[in-house]
């Protein structure tokens, strides 16, 4: 019901005469703001509250310090979005309104509030490829694929030839995002416990695992979805966007399929910690030496594992 209320709305887009925002010019400027503000909010409130209260902090080395604030600036950024852009991303999608609808006020419409939300969410990445250490190149290439997509769905609303491409890749990129935000806030806030509480192998596991399920449930629901209104429309496109839309969501699919595998994996490796820690717990105390060196290599080969999947963690977006 609400992907044939979708491909309704696409069909009866008016090219003419419609715009995005008002405020499409300034969108450089609004993205320098928000990145700004960003750096601003990391130095001087996230940052220093995580190293005051996180007792871990202090233990990691930079690489890991980095990717510990950055989830921390990735969940903020997501659950402000998740406030301000689930309701209007909804009623745009489903039709009940349009971009040139007034939001609350007479001057100001869900065009101008989903352009700010773009270049909000946009800042956002540019903000992690600037300044993680370590980024794989799939995180890379989602990353550099996501701010470019973004950008181009906003800008082309200026060009009179692309404005068909320019609604149709903004309602796309408008209803992928909203899986983004809803979706991938798990995974920050899984790696963030982790870093909290190491110990914590049995809460690890089934944070974990809930994070690997919600990453894949949320993936296929999501390419499913994006797919079938983007062939819905498919004679409206021109053959550059037909080639370079499903080419960018499966590059995002595939990253956020790589981040379920290392979350699968991650626990795995704590579920066994947690098995090694209850043997060693409930071993009788006269048990003899073998049994005592079976116990200690089993936890050995697990720190080893966490180790090679926090290798893989670290080079996952969000998670990525």
């Amino acid at each position: 019901m609400a992907l044939t209320g979708l491909e309704e709305s696409l069909e009866k887009i008016d090219h003419d005469d419609k715009k995005l925002s008002k405020l499409v010019p300034y969108s450089g400027l609004i993205l320098t703001i928000c990145c700004v503000v960003v750096f601003l909010v990391r130095v001087y409130v996230l940052e220093p509250l995580v190293k005051r209260f996180t007792k871990q902090y202090k233990h990691l080395d930079q690489a890991q310090q980095r990717s510990f604030i950055n989830h921390y600036v990735a969940a903020t950024i997501k659950l402000i979005l998740i406030i301000v852009a689930v309701y209007p991303a909804i009623v745009v999608l489903s039709g009940h309104r349009s971009l040139q609808s007034s939001f609350g006020s007479r001057d100001v419409t869900y065009g101008d509030i989903l352009l700010c939300v773009f270049e909000i969410f946009t800042s956002m990445y540019i903000f992690e490829l600037f300044f993680r250490e370590k980024v794989s190149y799939i995180s890379a290439a989602h990353h550099i694929g996501a701010i470019i997509i973004t950008q181009t769905a906003t800008v082309l609303f200026q060009d009179p030839k692309h404005r068909r491409d320019a609604e149709l890749e903004f309602m796309l990129c408008l209803l992928w995002g909203l899986f983004d935000i809803l979706a991938e806030l798990w995974p920050h806030l899984a790696v963030i416990t982790y870093r909290t509480w190491p110990k914590k192998h049995v809460l690890l596991a089934d944070i974990f695992l809930a994070t690997t399920i919600l990453e894949v449930i949320g993936t296929v629901v999501e390419t499913i979805t994006v797919f079938s209104i983007f062939f819905s429309v498919w004679k409206d496109w021109t053959l550059d966007f037909k080639i370079l839309t499903p080419t960018l969501h499966l590059l995002f699919s595939c990253a956020q399929l790589w981040g379920a595998r290392v979350f699968w994996l991650m626990s795995q490796q704590h579920r066994k910690a947690a098995d090694a820690a209850l043997a060693e717990e409930f071993a009788p105390k006269d048990a003899e030496s073998d049994y005592q060196q079976e116990i200690i290599l089993s936890k050995e080969d697990s720190i080893h594992d966490q180790d090679d999947s926090m290798a893989d963690l670290g080079n996952t977006e969000q998670m990525v």
